[in-house]
């Protein structure tokens, strides 16, 4: 890669990461769901106001650069901490359509659909057909899921360089201490 390819791609890095934090930070706020993880979202009732919305965001972003830079060092990979938060950043993008799919105007009018003219007995008879009209959004939240990882995973080992063992071992840990804290946070500040 020249240095020229490198430019732009640092530039392109830079610009997703200053894209996805604020994008997904208006749609957690707009559409009640809270940022529970560097890849996770749930809905929140009652829905969060900007500011614990500004918060969650900013809490994932930070602790998941810490988790991921940790699980580098473990692993023997000294880097920047400033250099891992390009990973976290990025994926909030992706993210930000986990959070689209499962915020309370998509999933409530769906659930509403598949729920709307059967009486109770209707839906104990036959809740799969009832229910039927989730499986799209199901199916979007889980592939976007993995659009998040996999955003994560590429960008982990482009900042930390690691091969072999190390890189799926370093990343899981990173992500598992990432997400952990992340809902230990979420909780105390509900």
């Amino acid at each position: 890669m020249n240095e020229r390819q490198a430019r732009t791609r640092r530039i392109l890095g830079i610009a997703r990461a200053a894209i996805g934090p604020p994008i997904l930070l208006v749609i957690a706020a707009t559409q009640g769901v809270r940022v529970t993880g560097v890849a996770t979202v749930a809905l929140a009732h009652p829905p969060p106001g900007w500011r614990l919305a500004v918060a969650d965001v900013l809490v994932a972003l930070a602790l998941g650069t810490i988790a991921f830079w940790a699980a580098a060092a473990l692993v023997g990979k000294r880097g920047v901490l400033a250099h891992f938060m390009l990973p976290v950043a990025t994926a909030q993008l992706p993210l930000a359509g986990v959070a689209l799919a499962v915020g309370r105007r998509i999933l409530a009018a769906t659930v509403a659909h598949a729920v709307s003219g059967q009486g109770e007995d209707e839906l104990l008879k036959n809740p799969a057909a009832a229910l039927s009209g989730l499986l799209p959004t199901v199916v979007v939240t889980l592939l976007l899921t993995i659009l998040v990882v996999g955003v994560l995973y590429t960008a982990y080992r482009r900042v930390t360089g690691l091969t072999g063992w190390r890189l799926p071992v370093s990343f899981a840990g990173g992500l598992l201490a990432a997400e952990v804290v992340c809902r230990l946070w979420a909780w105390w500040a509900a």
